[in-house]
């Protein structure tokens, strides 16, 4: 089930109200008094797969997969910082000091042999000052 999926009665996680693009900083400052400072957003950047042998391009691709809802090629979402493109509503993850994590990346599934449940993803939170990381896996 999509975040979009949810019933508009239904409570919604604070990370599926936030625009793809948004840092969870900004948008989390407010509500817990943290001091936003652009310092501390991870800008978004793509990880794009470069296999190097024939085992790791054979494990790439899918065969019914092709694009999600978000128009996004399954197999292709893994990143470093920016909002996460999550698949499922998700609680504000926080770190055992209390702090809000920062979305830190999310690991897109490689291919029909090494599928994540249904074409899921893992996304990787991190506290920068207690340098604790907590991982959650989602599927579609």
């Amino acid at each position: 089930m999509r975040s979009s999926d949810v019933p508009s009665t239904a409570p919604r996680a604070k990370y599926t109200s936030i625009e793809s693009g948004t840092s969870l900083i900004s948008a989390l400052a407010k509500d817990d008094g943290m001091k936003e400072d652009p310092a501390d957003q991870i800008p978004e950047i793509p990880l794009v797969p470069q296999p190097e042998t024939a085992a790791a391009k054979e494990a790439l691709g899918f065969k019914w997969a092709g694009k999600d809802s978000d128009g996004k090629v399954v197999g292709m979402r893994s990143k470093f910082g920016g909002a996460p493109d999550l698949l499922q509503p998700l609680d504000v993850v926080r770190c055992s000091c209390g702090k809000v994590m920062a979305h830190y990346a999310q690991i897109d599934s490689i291919g029909d042999k090494f599928i994540l449940g249904d074409c899921g993803m893992i996304f990787v939170f991190v506290c920068f000052d207690c340098l604790e990381v907590k991982a959650v896996l989602q599927s579609a």
